[in-house]
């Protein structure tokens, strides 16, 4: 009797350890710790760090309801450095070669931290969206290209590969007011590339008409503006992109341009120092 009381108690003493044994542990290998969400498949496996900046979605502060904060607010950058840009992208293509498309476009997306608005990697990254089909950033990224790249290297691949997207990306828009926007953009787009400004303006002001949330339309309005001379009207535009697409294709660019429109303006700028009106009375000897 003593015996079976004996191995009772011992069960009872015991029965927690085993329990806490066989219940799977919350942060093992493969799930994510508590309190922290698992990575996305799409940032997950950079060797380097695209994907650490944290990206706000809030107002910036210096939007019209915050005044008195300056441009250097809407977001920063990693340091320059071209070099390192170089290297991510000799590693991007060596994957893209391999056919590891989604390991060429994190190091892609890490050389363009390092560099922003670099016209080669703003292409091979529309190259590689489009080969993961992804058509719609590939599209975006074209746009930029040629934007910053009218001339340059790839514009007849880049325009072979806009051709081909168009109707892909025709075929995404879900509402009337999303085709009208795009095909409103489609038309501003070609305006602005030829420094028709004004006429790119009402297009885009058109296409946010049709479709308040355009990214597209958003972006290049305000880019319109900023070439028109009409710098208060791009910076708040911009800012409104910023709030949109914190972390869309045409961000950086939007923040680099805040960061130059005070100069635009002819803020901060310094004064040329003053010269001499006149010869020093002595000769040199």
């Amino acid at each position: 009797m003593s015996r079976n009381i004996l191995l009772a108690v011992l069960a009872l003493l015991l029965s927690p350890w085993c329990v806490a044994q066989l219940e799977p542990t919350q942060s093992g290998r493969g799930q994510a710790p508590q309190g922290q969400a698992p990575p996305r498949s799409d940032d997950s496996a950079s060797s380097s760090s695209s994907k650490d900046r944290p990206v706000g979605i809030a107002p910036p502060a210096n939007d019209a309801d915050h005044p008195g904060a300056d441009a250097a607010d809407v977001g920063e950058f990693k340091k320059y450095d071209p070099h390192r840009a170089a290297k991510d992208a000799e590693v991007a293509e060596y994957y893209a070669k391999q056919g590891n498309h989604r390991a060429a476009l994190w190091r892609y997306q890490d050389a363009l931290e390092y560099m922003p608005n670099d016209p080669t990697v703003i292409y091979k990254l529309a190259e590689t969206y489009d080969r993961l089909e992804q058509p719609q950033p590939a599209a975006r990224h074209i746009v930029l290209y040629l934007r910053l790249a009218p001339e340059g290297e790839f514009v007849e691949a880049a325009k072979k590969l806009q051709q081909r997207l168009r109707p892909v990306i025709l075929a995404l828009a879900k509402t009337p007011g999303q085709k009208q926007a795009f095909a409103l953009v489609d038309e501003g787009a070609v305006l602005l590339s030829r420094h028709e400004f004004r006429g790119a303006i009402a297009k885009f002001q058109s296409a946010l008409e049709a479709d308040p949330k355009n990214e597209d339309a958003t972006f290049f309005l305000a880019d319109a503006y900023q070439q028109n001379g009409l710098m208060d009207e791009a910076g708040a535009t911009y800012r409104s992109y910023l709030r949109l697409s914190p972390g869309g294709v045409f961000a950086d660019s939007a923040r680099i341009a805040l960061q130059h429109l005070p100069a635009l303006r002819g803020e901060g700028i310094p004064a040329k120092p003053d010269l001499p009106t006149s010869q020093p009375s002595e000769s040199p000897r």
